[in-house]
């Protein structure tokens, strides 16, 4: 894919064929979007607000909450978190919000600042755990039980 632009319009190309064609935002209009609803990705992930990320957070659990709460509130400026923070609550999406939490609540006994890279790693640990043992209790339900005349040793059933 190629991005061409003027001082008016961005132009994109795909093995040199034009796909789309923008016009470029007035620079009072940061972060603004200004494309047809096809040539966005599928699902369209909307800009959020500090205060709608802390209330997805709050929603997920407490722990989630007080995570991203310290990441808020250690921050210089608000929203220099928000990317991480977005990166943070997509694990409940890859995992489930239950092992986002559980990882949440790890990570705020490891550390009293916790990154995105750990509680991730939390998560696939958890998540890991949680399928071995799913695995193990579904192989116990399905178990093939031999026999006696399987562990007679030297004996065939014809002599008895």
């Amino acid at each position: 894919m190629d991005v061409k632009f003027n001082s008016h319009l961005v132009f994109i190309y795909y093995n040199r064929t034009e796909i789309a064609k923008h016009q470029i935002l007035p620079k009072h209009l940061a972060n603004g979007i200004r494309a047809e609803e096809a040539h966005l990705p599928f699902p369209l992930r909307k800009n959020l607000s500090v205060e709608a990320l802390r209330d997805k957070a709050r929603e997920n659990g407490p722990k989630t909450f007080e995570v991203i709460r310290r990441m808020f509130g250690e921050a210089k400026v608000e929203e220099q978190p928000m990317q991480t923070v977005k990166a943070i609550l997509s694990i409940a999406y890859i995992y489930s919000s239950e092992i986002l939490e559980k990882a949440c609540d790890k990570a705020l006994r490891q550390y009293h600042m916790s990154y995105y890279s750990t509680i991730y790693s939390n998560a696939k640990n958890i998540n890991s755990k949680k399928e071995l043992t799913e695995f193990k209790e579904n192989n116990k339900k399905s178990r093939i039980v031999k026999g006696a005349d399987y562990y007679r040793k030297g004996e065939t059933a014809d002599e008895h």
